[in-house]
């Protein structure tokens, strides 16, 4: 459910593989957000098809790169045909009423220790609230392309997703992986 949170780890591509100021576009061909979904006797996997966004990177000063992604929450997908209807209900995210969730990131910090390792800061908004969330980046570069990954636990009851309560556990995990070709020089 809250997959995209994890694009916020987009914004920490390395240095070497990109130029200042580069401006990434994020779709479903290059972003994967899931989302895995527990309870008492098991647990749902899920993903969102659909997302548009930016990820502009500052080389030089990381902490003017930005983030901003919105995911269409109509677009999402588990592993179970009923549970997926069920969650775009009004039970859930309400995508009638709530067709788009959004991401903009506030801050982008690097770990001082530990190389192509982040700090990620922004806010989500979801279900007609916004909230500030944190959670680490890692990225790769092989073959040209960057790998920016990135995994955060939410609790759902914050954007005033609290059906089930009791049966459904409250915290949402949420993966990201962004897949980006570096530009030509």
């Amino acid at each position: 459910m809250k997959s995209f949170l994890l694009l916020l780890a987009a914004s920490s591509l390395p240095v070497s593989a990109l130029r200042a100021a580069d401006e990434h576009k994020l779709s479903g061909d290059n972003t994967t957000i899931k989302f895995t979904g527990t309870k008492k006797d098991g647990k749902h996997e899920g993903s969102f098809k659909k997302l548009d966004g930016t990820l502009s990177v500052d080389p030089a000063d990381m902490t003017k790169s930005k983030l901003e992604v919105t995911i269409d929450i109509a677009s999402m997908t588990t592993d179970d045909a009923k549970l997926t209807n069920h969650l775009k209900g009004p039970d859930f995210f309400d995508a009638k009423a709530h067709p788009k969730a959004k991401f903009v990131s506030k801050s982008i910090r690097a770990d001082k220790d530990a190389k192509d390792k982040y700090t990620v800061t922004g806010e989500l908004t979801m279900h007609g609230k916004t909230h500030p969330v944190t959670f680490p980046a890692t990225t790769a570069t092989a073959d040209g392309t960057t790998t920016v990954s990135g995994e955060v636990a939410i609790n759902r009851n914050d954007w005033g997703i609290s059906y089930g309560k009791g049966k459904v556990d409250d915290a949402v995990k949420l993966n990201l992986e962004v897949k980006l070709k570096a530009k030509a020089k």
